[in-house]
């Protein structure tokens, strides 16, 4: 994870990831932070932040950021310029150089791919092993969650005016048994 600082001007909702970052992968989830205290922007998803207006009247302090192709999106658009804002965000490995040792997650998945790679240049082992190999280990390492970060986005809301419960702890189904509504 790295951070890096850049400048939101008013009137000026979106922004290109690259341009802020060249090694940009993906955002740390909620990891845009506004100079002096000002506050930390929520990542909501592209659907709703377009259910947000962004009128001349509806500008302000940004709240929520989303993105969609490269683009961080802002709402409400800035009604004014915040300067040095923090970026928190996953960044692309630097290239290796002849003598660079990179750090692998696990190193006995590295080791044993190669093994299987070499082994098949051999004809010890048909084509497609080590590709067999790597593919099951991937989605070992998914189904342990690794790049699963739930989205809020992902749960569908509750309509209140469906069910209206009062939401106490003691009385959580009211909605089912009320008979004032």
């Amino acid at each position: 994870m790295k951070s890096t600082t850049f400048n939101i001007t008013a009137g000026t909702a979106t922004y290109t990831a690259t341009t802020i970052a060249s090694d940009f992968i993906l955002d740390f989830r909620d990891g845009i932070l506004l100079p002096d205290d000002k506050g930390r922007l929520m990542r909501k998803g592209v659907n709703w932040l377009l259910s947000q207006r962004i009128g001349s009247t509806s500008r302000g302090k940004p709240a929520w950021y989303g993105l969609h192709n490269g683009l961080i999106i802002l709402r409400p658009v800035p009604s004014e310029a915040y300067a040095s804002t923090t970026l928190y965000y996953y960044a692309l490995p630097a290239v290796l150089a002849a003598g660079t040792v990179p750090s692998f997650p696990m190193d006995l998945t590295l080791v044993e791919y190669v093994h299987l790679r070499g082994r098949e240049w051999l004809r010890e082992l048909p084509a497609g092993t080590a590709e067999k190999y790597m593919i099951d280990a991937v989605a070992r390492l998914q189904s342990a969650g690794l790049g699963s970060e739930s989205e809020t986005d992902d749960v569908i809301p509750l309509d209140r005016q469906t069910f209206p419960g009062g939401g106490t702890p003691t009385d959580s189904a009211d909605w089912f048994t009320n008979v004032n509504a």
